[in-house]
């Protein structure tokens, strides 16, 4: 058996949206000793960070080793406890597979889904081995997220993932002692460590050797993620406030922290059903419940005269708003929705499974503070109705 001592570090991440929910992912790190080597840039995207969320989409991404010539299965374990390669891996309130299946697949022709077993999932090969040094995807459907731990059932918190890949396909039975279990992992030729969190409806930090922390709240925020409040936009003037043909804004507050040395990424997720990425008013409205107030980008001027909703990012130092969301008619985010350069709304990628992304730094950032600024504007005819618009924010981070 060869000796070998790894560790992984884990980081979280978090986000908040107008009734604002959360999502994080990012890779962990590992080191061993001896002949084993350690897999490259990695990461786990997960679609939905909820606790117990369930039917979720896992991208797994990864780089093979100089190591990884001929191999031909890989095991991941998740475990809720522990970082440890090796260590107890405690799955009782962890990760579960309601039906998994292997899709979005990079790996070589003959590589599928074989088995699982409580929080660990087996992929095979057939004919084509891994190549070395390679950079490979995957998606693992049919998630279920941890519930908690035992004494925080039902509360956001950090679980980890371990992957291993192995000379055969049969999990190093071929070319060693086979795998077994998450604390007699065989014979492995790679090996690496993900850490990932799941969100409650505002915030989780971790602070270990890899960070990234990220917060959203209604008002200003101080310190590193403190003093928040509730992340709920209201648009329009007056009282109450009333949405006009002018058009207003209201801003969210963000704050980043990580030391991922390749940047972090956050996205936004819309959680209605409309295409366009608009707003929705319940009852529903005359025109279907999303095509009153559209989203800029997506047809939303063209709807119903000048009614629209967009976003435009005021983004602090390191931080770069991307161009459907930055403001481009120098007017710095106006209070007013004043022109289609002030404010964006990708309607397809807000409604895709990892959502649009609305900034990201190159590399690492300390407490930086970001602004979103939501608007929203009104034409003549604009039937009567309160309207929502309820947005999900990834942060996604890479070492």
């Amino acid at each position: 058996m060869k000796a070998r001592f790894r560790s992984l570090a884990r980081m979280a991440y978090a986000a908040v949206g107008l009734a604002l929910t959360a999502s994080i992912a990012f890779p962990g790190l590992a080191q061993e000793a001896l002949a084993s080597q350690q897999i490259g840039t990695r990461s786990i995207q997960i679609s939905n960070s909820l606790v117990s969320g369930t039917n979720v989409d896992y991208l797994v991404t990864f780089s093979t080793s100089s190591a990884s010539s001929g191999d031909e299965s890989l095991v991941i374990d998740f475990c809720q406890d522990s970082p440890i390669i090796g260590a107890t891996c405690t799955t009782t309130h962890g990760v579960t597979f309601t039906s998994a299946a292997i899709t979005n697949s990079n790996l070589p022709a003959g590589f599928a889904f074989d088995t699982t077993s409580g929080s660990t999932i087996k992929i095979k090969g057939t004919t084509t081995p891994l190549a070395a040094s390679t950079s490979y995807h995957f998606t693992i459907t049919g998630v279920n997220n941890p519930t908690g731990t035992a004494s925080t059932s039902g509360q956001a918190g950090s679980f980890y993932a371990r992957i291993y890949t192995y000379g055969d396909n049969t999990y190093g039975s071929g070319v060693g002692t086979a795998y077994s279990s998450p604390t007699a992992v065989g014979t492995d030729d790679d090996y690496g460590g993900f850490a990932l969190s799941t969100t409650s409806q505002v915030q989780v930090t971790a602070t270990v050797q890899e960070t990234l922390t990220f917060c959203v709240s209604g008002s200003t925020i101080s310190g590193t993620c403190s003093g928040l409040t509730a992340p709920d936009v209201t648009i329009g003037t007056g009282s109450p406030p009333v949405l006009d043909t002018a058009g207003e804004s209201a801003p969210a507050y963000t704050q980043l922290t990580t030391n991922a040395l390749s940047g972090a990424t956050v996205t936004m997720k819309a959680a209605n059903a409309c295409t366009n990425g608009g707003m929705t008013v319940a009852p529903p409205d005359v025109s279907g419940g999303c095509g009153s107030i559209a989203g800029n980008g997506a047809g939303g001027s063209t709807i119903l005269g000048t009614a629209k909703w967009g976003l435009c990012v005021a983004p602090g130092a390191g931080v770069t708003a991307a161009t459907t969301y930055a403001d481009t008619s120098g007017n710095s985010c106006p209070s007013t929705f004043n022109s289609a350069a002030d404010y964006g709304m990708d309607g397809t990628n807000v409604t895709s499974t990892y959502g649009d992304s609305i900034y990201s730094t190159s590399g690492a950032v300390n407490a930086i503070s970001s602004t979103l600024n939501f608007a929203a504007k009104a034409a003549n005819t604009t039937p009567a109705g309160v309207y929502q618009a309820n947005e999900t924010l990834i942060a996604t981070g890479t070492f």
